[in-house]
């Protein structure tokens, strides 16, 4: 196990990303989707889980 800045203990640390399939596009098609989740420090030393979606909005979209 790590240790913070503070020293303190670091359980947990992680990220995660994953494909999540096609979403449809609105019209013919479909784009990719990825989902990801991290750990975090809060601002009262706590730790927080955030967890999301991200993806195209069309398939030629750099």
């Amino acid at each position: 196990m790590g240790t913070d800045v503070r020293g303190e203990g670091r359980w947990g640390d992680f990220t995660a990303e994953v494909p999540g399939g096609l979403a449809p596009a609105g019209g013919t098609g479909s784009n990719p989707v990825m989902y990801f989740a991290g750990m975090f420090a809060r601002g009262d030393g706590t730790w927080g889980t955030a967890i999301g979606r991200n993806g195209y909005t069309a398939i030629t979209q750099p």
